[in-house]
């Protein structure tokens, strides 16, 4: 899978585990969409700040999977990302190094041809 493929599908799996933390305690808890929203960021990111109200026994349910599975998400996801990084990073240093390889060749040819220009220039005189 190409490297960009991979940044986009990091983004929209940590999106839709927002988009379902967020409808889950709209639905649950009743919270308005800022809230859910805090909610789940503040759960998916253990961050730990605390509840914006006490959670009902569905509430703390919910949570304790969607952190389960939230972590788990954003691991993968930010390995994701991490992967594009490096990748990037070894895939420039690998073009640098060939860059250089074609550089010395072209400096050993160009070399070459001016060795080979003065001993024609010598012989047609």
């Amino acid at each position: 899978m190409k490297g960009r493929n991979k940044l986009w599908r990091a983004f929209w799996l940590a999106m839709f585990f927002l988009l379902v933390g967020t409808a889950g305690y709209r639905i649950i808890e009743g919270y308005s969409f800022i809230d859910a929203l805090y909610m789940a960021v503040i759960t998916i990111t253990t961050v730990g700040f605390g509840e914006i109200e006490p959670l009902s026994e569905m509430g703390r349910t919910f949570t304790i999977f969607f952190i389960l599975s939230g972590v788990g998400c954003l691991a993968y996801a930010f390995s994701l990302i991490t992967e594009f990084i490096f990748k990037k990073n070894l895939s420039l240093k690998k073009s640098h190094h060939y860059l250089r390889q074609w550089q010395s060749r072209f400096r050993h040819c160009k070399s070459i041809e001016k060795i080979r220009f003065t001993i024609c220039d010598n012989r047609g005189r």
